[in-house]
């Protein structure tokens, strides 16, 4: 009988969450651009009259797809590879490492004190 009730109350649920999700749902279009891109939109100091969308790509992705299309080639800077001496330890990796074992030292030490004070103890009755 338990389970009857139980299996019944999950398909109601299951049946009733996704009217519940349709519900949520807000019936007007959620404007994701930022209040400056917003404003900027609105009030429009330079128009194009060949397009009627609005670009929601970044500068530098409009640039960049300018560029590809003239058959620019991307230019990419030289990086720069900056050598360090090392004296072979890594101080950092050993703090990490110092670190993990006094976690585990503590959890065992704090399992060894819970577990170990429950031990039953025998009592002698004399006979």
């Amino acid at each position: 009988m338990r389970k009857t009730k139980l299996t019944t109350g999950l398909l109601i649920a299951a049946a009733a969450l996704p009217v519940a999700a349709q519900a949520a749902t807000p019936p007007y279009h959620t404007d994701l651009r930022s209040p400056d891109a917003r404003d900027a939109a609105a009030n429009p100091q330079y128009v194009n009259e060949a397009r009627h969308y609005t670009d929601l790509r970044s500068p530098d992705a409009r640039d960049a797809a300018l560029a590809s299309a003239r058959n620019e080639p991307n230019r990419v800077p030289p990086v720069a590879r900056v050598a360090t001496a090392s004296d072979g330890f890594d101080w950092g990796d050993s703090a990490i490492g110092a670190t993990a074992m006094l976690g585990l030292l503590a959890v065992g030490t704090g399992a060894f004190v819970v577990l170990g004070g429950q031990r039953h103890r025998r009592t002698v009755t004399p006979s």
